[in-house]
């Protein structure tokens, strides 16, 4: 991927030379305006085969957050619970988080999704869908829960499995699944951090959230005309 990479970039660098030397007819260069190169650098990522990468692992009360058989299982025990679990790192730029994500399809009370700009249990953005085709972004300030976005009935959501991508980035806050874009809002006064993964039980108890192939990578920007 890095050859590859630096190929384009060459690329470009000659064709901005090329077009910088040709005139508009008054002497003048002409302006060229091209996008940054598209970053896919990888800063983080899981498939929860080791249980010893680094997540929380904790039991309390039938709720759990621990590795299982080769992905990461949020368990609630009783309804009206948030968990949420960290890997313990800090992204200081703009991110795309993206994570697999199983549950019972019989589990009509449940909510799960991503955890971003995480600083501590009082300060942070989550990013989630829920059974019934809901879906919210909200946000946590100095302990007090803040609903940036709902609506429910959002098309292209599975009762199963979904396929998660949540871009947090200093403008906004996305959140797509299986490829399309179901919630979007402007940033206010956003807050780089850890990331994470959470799950809700609302008024269904025995919930289980099954997650893989966790990764985080570099959030892609386009340059200023």
């Amino acid at each position: 991927m890095q050859i590859h990479r630096h190929i384009l970039f060459f690329m470009l660098l000659a064709l901005l030379l090329l077009l910088s030397a040709c005139s508009d007819g008054t002497g003048s260069a002409t302006e060229v305006v091209l996008p940054t190169l598209a970053s896919d650098a990888i800063l983080f990522q899981d498939d929860f085969s080791n249980p010893k990468s680094g997540w929380d692992r904790a039991s309390q009360g039938g709720n759990s957050t621990d590795y299982a058989d080769g992905k990461y299982r949020i368990t609630l025990a009783t309804p009206q619970q948030d968990i949420w679990a960290n890997p313990y790192q800090y992204f200081d730029q703009d991110i795309i988080v993206e994570v697999d994500v199983w549950q019972n399809p019989s589990t009509v009370q449940a909510a799960y999704g991503i955890i971003c700009g995480y600083s501590d249990v009082n300060n942070y953005y989550s990013l989630t869908i829920g059974s019934g085709w809901y879906v919210e972004i909200f946000r946590y300030q100095q302990g007090k829960r803040l609903t940036l976005y709902s609506a429910e009935n959002q098309p292209g959501i599975d009762s199963e499995h979904n396929h998660m991508e949540a871009l947090c980035a200093s403008s906004a806050l996305q959140l797509r699944v299986n490829g399309s874009l179901v919630a979007e809002v402007e940033a206010q006064e956003f807050l780089y951090g850890d990331v994470g993964l959470v799950a809700s039980s609302f008024d269904e108890s025995g919930v289980e959230i099954l997650f893989d192939n966790f990764i985080v990578s570099e959030a892609e920007s386009l340059a200023e005309p």
